[in-house]
């Protein structure tokens, strides 16, 4: 089984299922690995209940992530780990979600949190719109994102305790 390819991009990283219908005992498959170097690009991506980074090129290992809450241009800068990356006095955490992440692809929860070491003149919330940049540290290719970061809204239930 032979595939030939004429043009790739970075849409085309990740995994390619490949079915032979002529062969002798059909059906047969193969899945490959599409691995070839390209720029990073990063997105912040939301959903009901939280924010997510997700980080795709290759390769994308070394990262520094810099980031700059727009609105005091306060900036921190960290290796994004494979684990939990805290910035502002734990105020902003990253976290590596490896469950949904592949050689290509990187997803990581942005969780927004009270900020007890933060002086009185700041919210105890860090809102606010965030420059994300970026960098792998060996081959110096960057990527921006920019948005809007607030505390995850939780449901609050009230229970009523009654005695007789």
């Amino acid at each position: 089984m032979n595939l030939e390819i004429i043009k790739l991009t970075s849409n085309e990283l990740g995994y390619v299922a490949c079915i032979c219908q002529s062969c002798l005992y059909r059906p047969a498959f193969d899945v490959l690995e599409l691995r070839f170097d390209t720029n990073i690009t990063v997105s912040l991506e939301e959903d009901e209940r939280d924010s997510h980074l997700i980080v795709h090129g290759n390769p994308i290992e070394n990262l520094n992530i810099t980031i700059t809450r727009i609105s005091d241009n306060e900036t921190e800068t960290s290796l994004l780990t494979s684990k939990k990356t805290s910035f502002f006095n734990d105020s902003l955490l990253i976290r590596f979600q490896q469950e949904h992440s592949h050689f290509f692809v990187r997803y990581y929860s942005l969780i927004v949190q009270e900020c007890i070491l933060c002086p009185p003149r700041l919210s105890s919330h860090i809102d606010g719109d965030y420059l994300i940049e970026i960098c792998r540290i060996k081959i110096g290719d960057c990527a921006l994102a920019k948005g809007y970061l607030d505390h995850p809204l939780y449901e609050v239930c009230f229970f009523f305790l009654h005695s007789n």
